[in-house]
């Protein structure tokens, strides 16, 4: 099967990339925008600087990166997290069982349903084989022949290629 067709990269057309391009640049504003933070400097000259934005890197994997504010920062990693001193994704053993005995319920269902398919399949096959063979014996039956004792027009017929097609010899004789 074909893979489904990508139409996120499709050019729209001239007025497609300009309008593009003004987007980039409003969007690169407003995010130089939201880094400028005015903070005061030393309270002697009360003069404001603007400042970019200090990350909130922990130290640990993870954190804010590239003025990602939605994102939380990570106390610890994933792999070190537990609960109730015991790690997350552990199940108990009756639980294990009982998973693994229903899925070889489930494979042997299948398979069994899988047998009865092909047999189903391969009856059919038999049946349509022999009903074409019915049908051929019918036809040869029902054709309306004669019979040529003569040699020499058996002769003249085998030079036809066309006559040649209809000879054909006789299954009693």
């Amino acid at each position: 099967m074909a893979a489904p067709l990508d139409f996120r990269h499709l050019d729209e057309g001239v007025g497609h990339q300009k309008r593009r391009k003004r987007k980039a640049e409003e969007w690169e504003e407003e995010q130089q925008a939201a880094k400028r933070v005015p903070v005061p400097m030393e309270e002697d000259t009360g003069a404001v600087a603007a400042v970019a934005e200090e990350k909130s890197y922990t130290g640990t994997l993870g954190g804010r990166a590239s003025g990602r504010k939605w994102r939380a920062a990570v106390s610890e990693r994933t792999s070190s997290l537990k609960r109730n001193g015991t790690a997350v994704l552990k199940t108990s053993w009756e639980k294990k069982m009982q998973l693994k005995a229903q899925a070889k319920s489930f494979k042997e269902r299948k398979e069994v349903l899988k047998e009865t398919i092909r047999s189903n399949k391969q009856a059919k096959r038999a049946q349509v084989a022999e009903r074409k063979k019915r049908k051929e014996e019918n036809e040869l039956k029902s054709l309306v022949v004669q019979k040529i004792t003569n040699p020499k027009t058996i002769k003249k017929m085998k030079a036809s290629k066309k006559q040649r097609k209809l000879l054909r010899t006789a299954a009693g004789t």
